[in-house]
């Protein structure tokens, strides 16, 4: 896969976790938001070489990770109390 469609494939599961994420808990909307306006702008105009956007896309992707598993903890929460 070539690293255009690799980044802006992560980028969309990016978004699509923030407004999952929202559901449960709408703490990390802006700063989800924020993030991905971020990533998107300095793929776009900053990175020159495919070193940068490999070693952007690592640290994008880890950042998926990362909400793949916050989703997965929210999402098994269970306030019976509340």
């Amino acid at each position: 896969m070539n690293l255009n469609k690799k980044f802006y494939k992560l980028l969309n599961e990016y978004d699509e976790l923030k407004d999952k994420i929202m559901e449960h808990n709408e703490n990390f909307h802006d700063g989800m938001y924020y993030d991905i306006q971020g990533y998107s702008e300095i793929y776009q105009y900053e990175l020159e070489t495919d070193e940068e956007r490999a070693n952007e896309i690592e640290t994008l992707n880890k950042q998926v990770k990362a909400c793949r598993m916050l989703l997965k903890g929210l999402e098994s929460l269970s306030y019976i109390y509340c």
